[in-house]
């Protein structure tokens, strides 16, 4: 899994089982650890609102790993946050 985390550019996680979170907890806690020089996160999917809602209602969250990423809705979605994220990155 490390080798893939290593490997990528941007993070799109998508609705899935065990594994999907597994890896995005992984992808989660690498962005939090390299803040400043992560990779971008996007989850996909209005499902994602409440998985965070009850993350952020029932753990620790600091502000810097709010800002690693981007809940989309929809295809257009995607694409722009593909941008903006791309923008943040070449900023840096």
């Amino acid at each position: 899994m490390f080798g893939l985390i290593y490997y990528s550019d941007l993070f799109i996680c998508f609705k899935g089982g065990t594994g999907t979170l597994s890896e995005w907890t992984t992808a989660w806690l690498m962005a939090h650890l390299y803040y400043g020089n992560h990779k971008p996160l996007i989850l996909y999917g209005d499902f994602w609102h409440k998985v965070m809602e009850t993350i952020n209602e029932h753990f620790f969250i600091r502000d810097k790993e709010k800002k690693v990423y981007k809940i989309v809705s929809n295809q257009e979605e995607l694409f722009q946050a593909i941008v903006d994220l791309e923008q943040e990155v070449s900023a840096r």
